[in-house]
């Protein structure tokens, strides 16, 4: 508890808010988790946020803000890189849930944005294998993966 002091989920609407919030907890240093208080309850249903893919985007782009802004300093360049690494895979989860979800256009947007973030990652595979894929007709991404893949 005292690690996590004045952290609170992120308030923006239709936004995965609890990865701001374990970021910054990290950031904090270690932690533990054991005591006789629940903190923390997750329950996992059908509609979960997780599972939209718009909320997914939306958060990775208030990450990306967050680091913009210095949110999460003070931190070492190594946390600094792997806060990066982080959310460049949310980035990447969120660009093919868009496609996955039927949002093209919208998937081809994010990708435009995550291009310079991925570049920086070094995920060729993803930047040289997602226009691939966007390419492919929709019946044919949804027969292939289903919405609840693993990325």
């Amino acid at each position: 508890l005292e690690k996590v002091g004045d952290l609170r989920y992120a308030t923006r609407r239709l936004c995965v808010e609890d990865l701001p919030l374990q970021l910054k907890l990290l950031t904090r240093g270690p932690f533990g988790i054991a005591g006789d208080r629940i903190l923390v309850t997750y329950r996992m249903h059908a509609s979960n946020a997780t599972k939209s893919a718009l909320h997914f985007d939306n958060g990775t782009q208030l990450l990306r803000e967050i680091v913009q802004s210095g949110g999460f300093e003070p931190v070492s360049q190594r946390d600094r890189q792997a806060i990066g690494e982080c959310i460049a895979f949310f980035g990447r989860g969120g660009v093919v849930r868009l496609l996955l979800a039927g949002l093209r256009l919208h998937s081809l947007r994010s990708y435009g944005r995550e291009f310079p973030h991925q570049l920086r990652a070094k995920r060729f595979k993803f930047l040289l294998g997602f226009p691939l894929l966007a390419l492919m007709p929709q019946f044919m991404l949804q027969r292939r993966w289903s919405s609840d893949v693993d990325l």
